[in-house]
């Protein structure tokens, strides 16, 4: 029996664990994204002092985790075809944003109409146009979905750049363009601080030019685990000790400082996003061991209850600035008695209420559509 049939139940044992550890994989992508999406919401409610001054670097979290992800959708195109098609990697990202986003804009403006403060024509310009980071927009919160369509754009034609010139696997190519935005972000931060001697929101804070690199360091962590695995894992695992120690002390400038100051305007994003960086890919590495060690302290269903929130970071960033803040608002007026840490975990669930709603009502259907017309690369 195991003469005929021990190859096939070799197969189909490999196939498993194959499907479990890229399950515990994604999990870990999507826990890091709840733990974002929390982040950026308690920078919107007055809960702690602390919470409410490093709640902003969630956003510099989604940073990371979509340059990973999303150039890893070309690195893996490209693995399995041969070829990067950036046209149809911009059409597949559209279905993804552009749907959910035109939706809630279009809620906005209704809202801010029948609030009778219509909503000027230049700040609709810049929401459709994708440039509210650097003039104001309606929402306050997208000019990180600007940093984000700029991104797709130049990561698309970059790649497809290195793939036409055999590059797109060479050990030079990805570092060393990361390593040149890196630097360039930075001398551009210093230079814009001291021009305005303080900080420029839509200059220093918002604006693509100073704030792609995030994003870029997150491509070559996708390049790494794309075309270097086995490097990456055994690198990740020979210095864990010094990446356990380096991550805090990265991220703490974050809760020492005000976002305004500018050891954070300047070198506080690169510390940021080499902290981040270092904790994907510690969890990227780790995520069996993560899952083994949450099963026995019984931490399994909130590591799961947080990467479902992270499944659907996208519609409540969106929609968080209006959909609590309503409740918030309605609940002070009519229960005064509730305390304040109550309120905010009610304005969080309705935000995560209407965050899903959305995802069902106008994410779901526009991917499903993408799926039937531009289907990913089996």
């Amino acid at each position: 029996l195991y003469q005929k049939h021990g190859e096939v139940a070799g197969c189909a044992g490999l196939i498993w664990l194959f499907i479990f550890l890229m399950n515990q994989r994604i999990k870990v992508l999507d826990f890091l994204r709840g733990i974002a999406i929390f982040l950026v919401m308690l920078r919107h409610v007055n809960l702690t002092p602390i919470t409410t001054r490093m709640g902003w670097i969630g956003v510099d979290l989604f940073f990371v985790l979509s340059g990973f992800l999303v150039s890893g959708i070309l690195f893996s195109e490209y693995k399995k075809t041969g070829l990067v098609k950036p046209g149809r990697f911009l059409i597949r990202r559209g279905f993804k944003i552009y749907p959910l986003f035109y939706f809630v804009l279009i809620l906005h403006i209704i809202y801010n109409y029948i609030k009778q403060t219509p909503t000027p024509s230049s700040q609709i310009f810049a929401e459709v146009f994708f440039y509210q980071n650097y003039v104001p927009g309606i929402f306050g919160i997208t000019w990180s979905l600007a940093v984000e369509e700029h991104f797709y754009l130049l990561l698309s034609i970059g790649l497809f750049i290195l793939y036409k010139k055999g590059n797109l696997k060479s050990k030079y190519a990805i570092p060393l363009s990361v390593l040149i935005i890196a630097v360039s972000c930075l001398i551009l931060r210093y230079y814009t601080w001291g021009i305005y001697n303080g900080i420029d929101d839509y200059l220093l804070f918002f604006a693509t030019h100073v704030r792609i690199d995030s994003l870029s360091f997150g491509v070559l962590i996708a390049w790494v685990y794309h075309f270097h695995y086995e490097r990456l894992i055994k690198a990740v695992k020979k210095i864990r000790i010094f990446i356990m120690l380096a991550i805090p002390l990265l991220l703490l400038p974050a809760f020492m400082y005000d976002a305004d100051t500018k050891i954070i305007a300047t070198t506080g994003f690169t510390y940021l996003y080499l902290g981040f960086g270092l904790l994907l890919a510690l969890m990227i590495v780790y995520a069996n061991e993560i899952a083994g060690f949450l099963s026995k302290t019984h931490l399994t269903p909130l590591f799961n209850g947080i990467a479902w929130v992270g499944l659907y970071s996208y519609p409540i960033y969106l929609i968080h600035m209006k959909a609590g803040p309503i409740l918030s608002n309605y609940i002070v007026r009519n229960y005064s008695s509730l305390s304040l840490e109550l309120v905010t975990l009610l304005n969080f669930a309705f935000n995560i209420l209407c965050g899903y709603i959305l995802s069902l009502l106008i994410e779901r259907p526009f991917l499903r559509l993408r799926e039937k017309y531009y289907p990913a690369v089996r």
